[in-house]
């Protein structure tokens, strides 16, 4: 098997480089990348690689819309906090793992080669398997960036169910180390474009078990969607909520949207 350093740490031409991220970021645009598909599932494999190197093999995979990328997001997400590189990365605001936000970002990304690989199935899956754990893992605010629309109207139960669930956390009165409300009032604001009652009823309970003034802005966005009534009704009852600033920033967003 090839070593890491060839792998990760070497251009497509043979040169060294410092960071992983250029090799896959390259790899977009490059067909050599498929040269280096076999090996770094074997490395993502490896017991005996390093963890990071482990996630970087993963996040190649991902980002160029491979299966065995895919099959590995579905995997960790099964036992999240089980998965080799867990912790090697810290979002350094919150000071918890946030692998799982490179993950869906590399998800993202691959979007237009999972299209020309035939692997789009493949990729909706590994993003319904990150949904599925939003109520548990911090994610930098990647996840929901990594919804488009087909893939928003597939999975539409997966964010209601994994919303209702952060509810009842707060219902319990359990607080994770991360802000999860404003994490799921952006996963349900994902929803507002084709699912805008749907949003809302989320939002509004969401708002209702754990209101903070971080969550109250990024709510602002389902206002700003929206383009029914529930979405104008929801901004009323946010501006009751926020007081001054967000009653400000509502009349923006509906500014903007008309």
């Amino acid at each position: 098997m090839a070593g890491s350093d060839e792998l990760l740490y070497t251009d497509f031409d043979g040169n060294p480089i410092g960071d992983p991220e250029e090799m896959i970021l390259d790899g977009l645009d490059d067909e050599r990348h498929r040269e280096r598909v076999g090996p770094l599932a074997e490395l993502l494999n490896d017991e005996k690689g390093s963890d990071e190197d482990r996630l970087h093999a993963c996040l190649a995979l991902v980002e160029w819309a491979e299966p065995a990328g895919y099959a590995a997001v579905r995997h960790a997400a099964r036992h999240p906090r089980s998965t080799p590189w867990y912790g090697t990365s810290i979002d350094r605001f919150f000071s918890v793992d946030n692998t799982f936000g490179h993950l869906a970002d590399a998800a993202r990304a691959s979007q237009d080669m999972a299209r020309s690989k035939g692997t789009l199935e493949d990729r909706t899956e590994a993003l319904r398997a990150l949904i599925s754990i939003a109520d548990q893992e911090y994610f930098d605010s990647k996840l929901e960036y990594a919804l488009d629309r087909a893939t928003i109207a597939t999975t539409v139960n997966d964010i209601r169910q994994v919303v209702l669930r952060g509810i009842n956390t707060f219902g319990a009165g359990m607080h994770p180390h991360f802000d999860l409300g404003t994490q799921l009032i952006d996963l349900a604001s994902v929803l507002t474009e084709d699912f805008e009652d749907l949003a809302v009823d989320l939002s509004t309970e969401l708002v209702r078990v754990a209101s903070s003034p971080r969550m109250l802005r990024h709510a602002i966005t389902i206002v700003h969607r929206g383009r029914q009534e529930a979405s104008r009704t929801f901004g009323e009852y946010i501006s009751v909520m926020g007081g001054e600033e967000i009653s400000k920033m509502v009349k923006e967003a509906r500014h903007r949207r008309s």
